[in-house]
């Protein structure tokens, strides 16, 4: 993480930064359905490491940490961390592809 700087350096990267990137909703010309987004994902990955992505659930150990992680890095459980309502995750399964 970066050492405590002073507002104004902060306030000149954020308009660097806004100045000289686009988003993905940008760059597609319409909003991005973000279910759509992770299978496209998804399917780079398996593509890429030559194996197939499996969708599961955290474990509740896997989910507790989850949550401990984001409450630490976010101050508060981000949406999604470890909740049974979202939808799984795709987890890489060395067994279930060529890889």
């Amino acid at each position: 993480l970066l050492p405590p700087m002073p507002a104004t350096v902060l306030e000149s990267w954020r308009a660097q930064l806004h100045e000289g990137s686009v988003d993905l909703a940008e760059c597609l010309g319409e909003k991005v359905d973000l279910h759509r987004l992770s299978r496209s994902l998804a399917a780079g990955f398996e593509q890429v490491l030559g194996m197939d992505l499996v969708s599961g659930a955290l474990g509740p150990e896997e989910a507790a940490r989850a949550a401990v992680l984001a409450t630490e890095r976010y101050g508060e459980p981000r949406r999604g961390v470890g909740r049974e309502d979202e939808p799984a995750a795709a987890v890489a399964s060395p067994l279930s592809g060529t890889g």
